[in-house]
């Protein structure tokens, strides 16, 4: 319209009718313009109608196909307005509570249960989402389910549920075992400690906390092994160590292998602990420690005992061997292994009665003597012993023997070598036996039971 002005400025110089005309010319070209724009918004309006309409459609479709993606969750899915109704609902939701569309639903707040409206609360009063389990009645049994509510913009909410009966039977039954492991744990007669693959505390049992004297406050804290170690040093419970830290790291190399270990520590108030290193499934460690200081003086003074017996025996004229109700060795003397030829190294291990018979009969060669020797052993009647019995070994000497049982049911069985007394008897009297007749003597001077084991 810039060039109206100069056309009204030029139109002065016209008669009055010739203005008219030129106004309604103005007039006409103004109606023209404002019809074009007309038509041009009536089609911008047109285009922008034609595209809302296939915004909303296309949104139609998008939501139809989530509310089908909703509604094949196996999982209840709702939202409530904000007044509290349930205003949109899955399948799974509505056959969870026996509906059989949204019209069924009932009044606010008695669709689930009170944990769902207190979530549906608390969510709604902090505007963060609320979770929460709750129960329900499936199929005539009861089932947990994990709530979630999630407040909307428009003051309604959304909530959700899964179904975790079975998580919450296994975590119950996780539950069960930790502690009747922890029961078992407790009820051990020697200290327990349970580390993990940091070699931190994790378990322990009261045996554990009183041995070392440590609070079951600081061990709640999880100390590690390092500090455990540091700890035991300032109270004088670990042994006395030249070099404290070389000792502490391979304390923690050790456990650190997943090896086996087992070693004794003598501590130096005079107590004695045998402590076992052992590795778990989880990827760390358990500590068995049993105090054996009363257990090492009685092997001491048992062993003390048995070295003065021994040194008894020895000084015995004659060989004696004690045999237990198992039938090994379990004591003897000097004379008894010179007069068999064994050896030191092969009695030390208390071996059977029939591995001895096996190396004599090797070495000097078979006869009834040790035949003798296991029915005594294996007899249930001791009064049958304490007789005694004359044998010839294979070699030709003569031995006596005396078989008696001890009150604990060992047998002591006493060889006595009367080879040089028989001749000595023969040369006194003045007799010469055929080897016919020698056998018949030996035969006759045998108790009963000897007889019978020689047969």
């Amino acid at each position: 319209m810039r060039w109206l002005p100069a056309l009204i400025q030029h139109a002065s110089a016209l008669p009055l009718i010739g203005l008219f005309w030129l106004l309604g010319a103005c007039w006409i070209l103004v109606i023209v313009r404002n019809l074009r724009r007309k038509s041009r918004c009536e089609k911008e309006l047109a285009d922008i109608a034609r595209h809302f309409r296939e915004a909303l459609l296309a949104g139609a479709a998008e939501r139809l196909h989530y509310q089908e993606m909703l509604d094949a969750l196996p999982t209840p899915a709702w939202l409530k307005n904000s007044e509290g109704k349930v205003s949109w609902a899955n399948q799974a939701y509505l056959t969870l509570l026996s509906f059989r569309d949204l019209e069924d639903v009932a009044e606010p707040g008695a669709a689930w249960d009170a944990v769902e409206q207190w979530l549906t609360a608390q969510a709604e009063h902090t505007a963060a989402p609320a979770r929460g389990r709750g129960c329900r009645t499936v199929k005539g049994a009861p089932h947990v389910f994990s709530l979630t509510v999630v407040p909307l913009k428009d003051r309604g909410s959304a909530g959700f549920a899964a179904d975790v009966t079975t998580l919450v039977r296994t975590e119950s039954a996780a539950r069960q075992a930790k502690e009747a492991s922890q029961d078992m744990i407790e009820r051990l007669p020697m200290a327990l400690a349970i580390f993990d693959r940091d070699q931190r505390l994790v378990s322990y049992n009261s045996v554990y906390a009183g041995l070392w004297g440590l609070s079951s406050d600081w061990l709640r804290q999880r100390p590690s092994y390092g500090e455990i170690l540091d700890l035991l040093r300032d109270k004088r419970n670990v042994p006395e160590q030249r070099n404290f830290q070389d000792w502490k790291s391979a304390q923690l190399r050790s456990m650190g292998d997943r090896k086996p270990v087992e070693e004794c520590w003598h501590l130096p108030g005079g107590k004695s602990l045998h402590i076992r290193c052992q590795p778990h499934l989880a990827g760390g460690s358990f500590l068995l420690i049993e105090e054996v200081t009363h257990r090492l003086q009685l092997e001491a003074s048992l062993n003390l005992l048995t070295q003065v017996q021994k040194a008894t025996l020895d000084t015995l004229d004659r060989g004696m061997a004690i045999f237990g109700t198992d039938g090994r060795l379990v004591l003897h003397n000097a004379l008894f292994s010179n007069m068999w030829q064994l050896s030191e190294s092969e009695l030390v291990h208390q071996p059977h009665f029939a591995e001895i018979a096996e190396l004599c009969s090797g070495r000097i060669g078979p006869d009834a003597t040790w035949a003798i020797i296991s029915r005594a052993v294996n007899s249930a009647a001791p009064e049958q012993l304490g007789e005694w019995a004359t044998s010839r070994r294979a070699d030709g000497r003569t031995l006596s023997l005396s078989l008696a049982r001890l009150p604990n049911g060992a047998t002591v069985v006493t060889f006595t070598d009367a080879t040089d007394l028989e001749k000595f008897g023969g040369l006194q009297n003045g007799q010469s036996r055929a080897p016919g007749q020698a056998g018949l003597r030996q035969e006759s001077r045998l108790s009963p039971a000897a007889r019978a084991a020689a047969k």
